[in-house]
């Protein structure tokens, strides 16, 4: 009977994004043992960035843009913010690479670097708005990575995150008023239907 054993030095599944790796193959047939076969694979995994931009409240309520790469393999990424076209931050995670999670802050910008448990890595940012914006302004968000054949760019409206924030606002007001005018009503229905059971109380006890 010939027996075929495989012998593959680390396990290629749980170490999907390991770094650049030569893996050996071994086959044996015994008895007596000897080798038959060595194959030598070289892999290097790669992942593209998945990017996308929404909008978000910050720490102090106010209308923030994020944008987010997410699930790129290599760790070197660069990611930055434009304002009708001009620069307005750039990172560059091979030049100024955080720890496994690290929160990097500006004065209008939040930096949030990932070592995802799969292995692969995350980069979000946060741009905070100003309160003041009167007119619409475009915001992109361009990112560029070793997988990528061009850079993506996500371009995001000021009015977007501006406008949902009004909406919300006016939708809690509506909310309150008619909320309010509703409580009113019990309130008189209940004041009426009391005076009533009283007037009736007088009437019986008078007669």
């Amino acid at each position: 009977m010939t027996l075929i054993v495989h012998q593959i030095w680390g396990v290629l599944l749980l170490t999907f994004f390991s770094a650049v790796k030569t893996w050996t193959c071994i086959q044996y047939f015994p008895p007596p043992t000897h080798c038959v076969l060595i194959q030598r694979t070289f892999i290097h995994v790669t992942a593209s960035p998945s990017v996308s931009v929404a909008c978000v409240r910050g720490h102090d309520g106010a209308p923030t843009m994020l944008c987010a790469s997410e699930g790129f393999y290599p760790a070197d990424l660069k990611q930055a913010w434009l304002r009708d076209g001009e620069y307005i931050s750039y990172m560059n995670t091979a030049l100024q690479r955080p720890t496994y999670e690290e929160t990097l802050s500006t004065s209008h910008i939040n930096w949030t670097y990932r070592n995802n448990t799969d292995g692969s890595y995350s980069l979000l940012s946060y741009l905070h708005l100003s309160a003041d914006i009167k007119e619409q302004v475009m915001y992109y968000c361009w990112v560029n990575h070793t997988t990528l054949s061009k850079p993506i760019t996500v371009i995001m409206s000021s009015t977007e995150c501006t406008e949902r924030e009004v909406e919300f606002t006016g939708l809690v007001v509506r909310f309150i008023v008619v909320g309010t005018l509703f409580g009113l009503l019990i309130a008189t229905a209940m004041f009426i239907e009391i005076y009533f059971q009283y007037l009736n109380k007088t009437r019986l006890t008078s007669l």
